[in-house]
């Protein structure tokens, strides 16, 4: 299978709405944790995924709160702590 095939299939996977990408370090990373949770970069520049339910219940209010202050329908956050 060719680069060229598997990068149309994650962006047509993205388009579905059932993963996320987002660029860092110069590449594109694909995500398939679609709730709130932090991106936790590593000395390597690995990224491990914090699930936490007090931190993810933090961004649900925080997603709340840039609607009600903004006015804007947030599709996604990135949040990456290195």
């Amino acid at each position: 299978m060719s680069r060229s095939t598997i990068l149309t299939n994650l962006n047509e996977l993205v388009g579905l709405g059932l993963i996320t990408s987002f660029s860092y370090g110069g590449g594109t990373r694909y995500e398939m944790n679609l709730r709130p949770h932090v991106n936790l970069v590593g000395p390597d520049g690995g990224i491990l995924d914090i699930n936490d339910e007090e931190i993810a219940q933090l961004l649900t209010e925080l997603l709340g709160l840039i609607k009600l202050r903004a006015g804007a329908q947030v599709r996604s956050l990135l949040v990456l702590a290195k």
